[in-house]
């Protein structure tokens, strides 16, 4: 199979894995703390609970899926496995969260959340960890990424489009997630059909695994690459979080934007990271990845910046500053996740382990907590500072602007000064890359 085949087997399973995204962060948190009257506290604490579950399970998924499972003794894959489960688990929890009936509550949010985040993560680390295994060329590692992303990106654009399409026609935001939901069934059954018939596992080499996860853990703190861009990933993650979430009340509240204009802005965001995912990754191949991810984090402060002096209809200068910041997520997308892969294969060399389904479970963690924290600060910041849908004061709206867009600013530059020296460069990486083959080849001719 050719690589452009490879990559689009791989990838478009993304699409259907990313229309979720946006109703998640941006459409399920207010609907049901404002439609459904749950509040915002109780909903933030309904999600960070289902984050805070999941997170717990990621570690134990990470650590099976570097492991061959077996029936009867016959062996059927790592990676495939659990991806099929989750897509079960992740379809009955979509169809659960994105049609809530009228008296949905506190429970019936916190439950049908983590039925759907269980099987999100069953599905993502190994998908996530597949990708590592299917090349180990610096700039290939970036083209099936950004494949995957691009997918993603598009499903997050179908996701987009159809609130813009139902509020034209003066449907309200909670039937668009329930027709979201089903498209991502229909859709999702094909193409991830098409991801475990086409897409061979790669040949497991055993090396050193059977170690306890503490001690794993303990050693992968001596793994700085891979703590660099923890930290990193994280406080990223929870930039990205906090204007996501506030993303419609902002449109909605402060701007006065009708919905079919929050959806029109919305498909422009992620259109524009659609765009912009062939530049960051034509930029990789000449530059160092962690260099271009930090551009693509200074063009979105930079954006985010002039925020704070728009006023109530200023809906063509916020456009603008969509277009760049969606711009900007498309670097956010293709490059960290092309870094982890080369961290996999730093922590080969470094230990002589595969430890790729841990490595992945660990940014996955990471990137839940903060999106979890993102949404917990927001909410309560803007319950502390008695912001209310029905409220009009400056006071308040000017705290909803501050919080939508400085706190992003501030995180994305410690996120900055952390990456902008990362020591994985692509001349080292190259030689990194070298060895591993041979490490390889090694333990597979002394039979482990």
């Amino acid at each position: 199979m050719n690589n452009a085949k490879r990559n689009f087997y791989y990838g478009s399973a993304a699409f259907a894995l990313g229309m979720p995204t946006l109703p998640l962060m941006v459409h399920v948190p207010v609907i049901y703390a404002e439609n459904l009257g749950i509040g915002l506290v109780a909903t933030g604490l309904a999600l960070f609970l289902a984050r805070l579950f999941d997170v717990i399970s990621d570690p134990v998924i990470g650590m099976v899926c570097d492991k061959t499972l077996t029936i009867n003794g016959k062996s059927i894959g790592r990676r495939k496995p659990m991806i099929f489960i989750g897509t079960i688990l992740a379809g009955t929890g979509a169809i659960l969260l994105m049609n809530p009936p009228s008296n949905a509550n506190f429970m019936f949010l916190l439950i049908a959340s983590i039925v759907l985040y269980l099987g999100w993560t069953l599905i993502s680390i190994p998908y996530q960890a597949w990708a590592a295994d299917l090349s180990n060329i610096y700039s290939d590692k970036t083209s099936i990424t950004a494949t995957r992303e691009f997918f993603l990106l598009a499903g997050l654009l179908v996701a987009g489009i159809i609130p813009a399409i139902m509020g034209y026609f003066g449907y309200d935001e909670m039937r668009s997630i329930s027709i979201i939901g089903w498209v991502m069934i229909l859709s999702g059954i094909p193409l991830f059909y098409l991801l475990l018939k086409k897409i061979p596992e790669v040949r497991n080499t055993k090396f050193n695994q059977n170690k306890t996860m503490l001690f794993l853990i303990q050693d992968l703190c001596k793994n700085i690459p891979f703590i660099r861009l923890l930290s990193g990933w994280f406080i990223n993650s929870a930039a990205n979080g906090i204007p996501a979430v506030l993303f419609i009340i902002y449109m909605k509240d402060f701007l006065k934007a009708d919905e079919f204009e929050r959806g029109m802005l919305t498909l422009a965001y992620f259109l524009s990271g659609i765009i912009f995912i062939p530049f960051w990754l034509f930029l990789s191949k000449s530059y160092d990845k962690h260099t271009v991810w930090c551009c693509s984090m200074a063009v979105a402060c930079i954006a985010f910046s002039a925020v704070p002096f728009l006023s109530e209809g200023d809906l063509f200068e916020f456009l603008i500053i969509t277009i760049i910041t969606g711009a900007a997520l498309g670097g956010d997308l293709v490059i960290p996740p092309s870094m982890q892969a080369d961290v996999v294969e730093y922590e080969v060399m470094r230990t002589k382990s595969d430890r790729t389904g841990m490595l992945f479970s660990l940014w996955t963690m990471a990137s839940k907590i903060a999106l979890a924290f993102s949404i917990l600060i927001a909410f309560s910041l803007l319950s502390f500072l008695d912001f209310s849908v029905v409220s009009d004061g400056p006071k308040n709206l000017i705290a909803l602007s501050m919080i939508y867009s400085i706190l992003p600013v501030v995180f994305k530059l410690i996120v900055i000064s952390l990456v902008w020296r990362y020591p994985l460069t692509q001349y080292k990486q190259s030689i990194i890359s070298k060895r591993v083959v041979l490490i390889k080849q090694r333990m597979a001719k002394d039979g482990h």
